[in-house]
């Protein structure tokens, strides 16, 4: 079964990392060449807010490392879904300490290349975002 791969050291599969999310600029050159350039920006979560960046890297071929912050002690519960809406496991993390984490998660086994939609949810609330995986 695909799932969340441990991570020494924070238990359950999680682990600290800071929250980042990518930030794309473009200007304009003297030539009026187009000049894009992109980067990863850390953003601090509000207090008290549940938060889920983007997956990295994405697209990807085996595993992805995906960033949040909880606000609370609570049990998560992380499940990828289709793009049909099927679940395709789902993964619980009792006791995680509030604050920044990540969770390494591997590409679906016995599954096809496509979109896939991660849940993340604690205490009621819930964050989503996508991830593409390529063969």
């Amino acid at each position: 079964m695909a799932g969340a791969s441990p991570q020494s050291g924070r238990g359950a599969g999680l682990y600290s990392a800071p929250l980042s999310y990518p930030v794309q600029f473009r200007a304009e050159s003297v030539r009026r060449w187009p000049l894009t350039a992109d980067t990863w920006v850390l953003v601090p979560a509000a207090a008290g807010q549940l938060a889920l960046a983007r997956a990295w890297p994405n697209p990807a071929r085996a595993g992805v490392s995906v960033p949040f912050v909880l606000p609370a002690s609570a049990p998560v519960t992380l499940e990828p879904f289709d793009i049909a809406g099927r679940r395709v496991w789902s993964q619980r993390y009792d006791g995680p300490v509030p604050g920044p984490h990540s969770v390494a998660l591997d590409a679906p086994r016995g599954r096809r290349s496509g979109v896939y939609l991660l849940r993340l949810t604690q205490a009621g609330r819930s964050r989503s975002t996508r991830i593409v995986w390529v063969r």
